[in-house]
């Protein structure tokens, strides 16, 4: 097995209708602006904010059904000891304005204490755009209803491009221990 063997995409998680109707909601509400020399986004918290709580619920539903499937498909399940997934991690939705300097910078999503607990990292984009996620040996171009999942550890380093044809729209969480 290969390490981009751990990074999996699922089309149709979402329909496009639902994922249009987030982006729909998304304009309708303030989101706060992150940057500093290795990324540039906007970012809300559907976990917190009232009228995205269906939302984050539905994606929570998706992406631990689709975990499963995942550890499953990799032979894997046996190992993960849980009582079903402990979804500690808020559920963000986060927005890259097309032709910006938005995006991030090679990372990790595992970068200090707080976030050493995660154990997988569920991206669903939003809506079809340029803005790819780029890993060393793969990069996945956004659709509307594709998910993307993958270990968020120091192996599985990646980019957030720039979107040029619209803006990028994601939500994201992670599974943690």
């Amino acid at each position: 097995m290969q390490l981009s063997d751990l990074i999996k995409i699922y089309p149709n998680v979402a329909s496009p209708d639902w994922c249009a109707e987030v982006v729909e909601l998304s304009t309708a509400h303030q989101f706060d602006h992150y940057k500093t020399d290795g990324y540039e986004f906007y970012q809300l918290s559907a976990s917190q904010t009232p009228s995205f709580k269906p939302y984050a619920s539905q994606f929570l539903d998706a992406f631990c059904d689709i975990a499963e499937e995942y550890f499953t498909e990799l032979d894997l399940l046996p190992m993960i000891n849980h009582t079903g997934f402990n979804l500690t991690e808020d559920v963000r939705v986060k927005k890259y304005k097309a032709n910006s300097d938005m995006g991030f910078k090679e990372h990790v999503d595992v970068v200090d204490m707080d976030s050493a607990s995660r154990y997988l990292t569920g991206i669903l984009y939003l809506n079809d755009n340029d803005g790819d996620t780029v890993f060393r040996d793969l990069s996945v171009r956004p659709t509307v209803g594709t998910m993307v999942i993958f270990p968020p550890m120091w192996m599985f380093p990646h980019i957030a491009k720039t979107p040029t044809n619209a803006n990028k729209y994601i939500m994201m969480s992670s599974l943690r221990y």
